[in-house]
């Protein structure tokens, strides 16, 4: 089934102006892994959609022999109220299928924890299992309270992962809040995708979770809100041709909304070029300034792929 951590994201700190993930469970910062995200995302499912307490949630704990040998490592595991294990769950990178032998994996684990449910997810699907009368059978649906609405994510949910820089919270409010909400929310999520660009500037890291969009077979564009370490908030996009990245465009909102000319700038290749944007994505001026810019967010990747065409 469709994983309950498709539209949450992982939490992320800069440190030294880079981007690292942040455990809310552990409160330490983590290397930025894909198997690392997909357990952070599937924390903030817990919480904050299924109102599981944080308290009750331990996060790669180790799993000991009746001896005291520890054996594993469990990625996270839930417990009642009473501090038994209630859910063993095992986390994969979103790359990664899941199948039998990971199944066969989160059962050997659970031969020490004794949960009485699993799951396994990879954050695109979950599998969900119930254990009993000395077997497995598997669940049709999470055996989860979700009793507790998910909260409508305010500014400083999207400014914790990345999204939207610090100086959004002093001038944006919610109307970009529900910008990022309305972008990041719908059916599509096997269109989101976290890409590894490897590209940085003094400013930005371009790895992040991105929303790709097929232009037609042989051109995608992707696109993403993310914050810079020095506060300021950036819409990038990635214009991709047959499989291979052929230009990056990243356009600082803050500056749009301050009416600087120098907002914008575009790479491809080893050439750079500085853009002013201004009144050529009404989009991402109405975002600056917190205003909805209406259907203009769905018409956003052909207007990114025209200033592409027009300067690649």
């Amino acid at each position: 089934m469709k994983s309950g951590a498709a539209h949450h994201f992982p939490p992320l700190v800069f440190r030294n102006g880079k981007k690292i993930l942040w455990n809310r469970i552990e409160k330490k910062p983590l290397a930025n892994r894909p198997e690392e995200r997909v357990r952070l995302r599937f924390i903030d499912y817990l919480t904050l959609e299924c109102g599981w307490p944080s308290s009750r949630i331990g996060s790669e704990q180790t799993i000991a022999d009746r001896d005291g040998t520890p054996r594993l490592r469990a990625d996270l595991i839930c417990f009642d109220k009473s501090f038994k294990p209630s859910l063993l769950i095992e986390c994969k990178a979103e790359s990664i299928p899941l199948n039998q032998k990971t199944a066969e994996q989160i059962a050997l684990y659970n031969r020490h924890v004794h949960a009485p449910h699993l799951c396994i997810t990879n954050g695109i699907n979950d599998f969900w299992f119930e254990t009993g009368n000395g077997g497995i059978r598997t669940l049709a649906r999470p055996p989860l309270e979700t009793g507790a609405a998910k909260p409508a994510a305010g500014l400083d949910y999207w400014v914790a992962r990345g999204f939207a820089g610090r100086n959004a919270l002093k001038h944006n409010g919610t109307d970009f809040a529900e910008i990022l909400r309305n972008f990041w929310s719908g059916d599509g999520f096997l269109k989101v995708r976290y890409l590894d660009i490897g590209h940085a500037t003094s400013e930005l890291q371009f790895d992040h979770y991105y929303k790709v969009t097929d232009i037609d077979n042989d051109v995608r564009i992707a696109v993403t809100f993310m914050a810079g370490h020095t506060g300021d908030t950036y819409l990038t996009a990635i214009y991709n041709h047959c499989g291979t990245n052929k230009a990056l465009l990243f356009i600082n909102l803050d500056s749009v909304k301050g009416q600087r000319t120098d907002n914008a700038v575009l790479v491809s290749g080893s050439r750079q070029c500085r853009l002013d944007l201004r009144g050529k994505i009404p989009a991402a001026i109405a975002m600056a300034q917190g205003k909805s810019p209406g259907g203009e967010t769905e018409n956003l990747p052909e207007i990114l792929l025209s200033i592409f065409r027009q300067d690649v």
